[in-house]
């Protein structure tokens, strides 16, 4: 049986589809797959994403499954440790956290702009 949930690379991405291609260790580029998340935010190509694919049994080619996004380890820590921290890095240049112990919202930016026509 092949892996139901696979590691890769981004190799490949569609910004209006929201879908990426992944390059799976030892071989094989895997078809579009969706981004599977409610905030819009595209991995760039050479993220690392973890990947899960439907099992329908015998013959299954692997063809339609989700790309879940990109993961912690110790060559990529997340930006803090603070367990009381709810926030987004956004590629290193800017940061956007709340602190539920504090209740604190802390925006780190070059440049901020606050819009009140949605």
């Amino acid at each position: 049986m092949q892996q139901a949930v696979r590691y890769g690379v981004v190799s490949g991405t569609d910004s209006k589809k929201a879908t990426v291609s992944v390059a799976f260790p030892g071989g094989g580029v895997s078809p579009p797959l969706p981004m599977l998340s409610h905030t819009y935010r595209m991995p760039s190509i050479g993220d690392r994403v973890l990947c899960v694919y439907f099992y329908r049994g015998p013959g299954d080619d692997r063809s339609e499954g989700f790309c879940l996004g990109g993961y912690y380890d110790d060559a990529h820590p997340p930006f803090t440790d603070d367990p009381n921290i709810i926030g987004f890095d956004f590629f290193g240049e800017a940061q956007m956290q709340y602190n539920k112990r504090t209740h604190t919202l802390l925006i780190r930016a070059d440049h901020v702009l606050i819009d009140s026509k949605y």
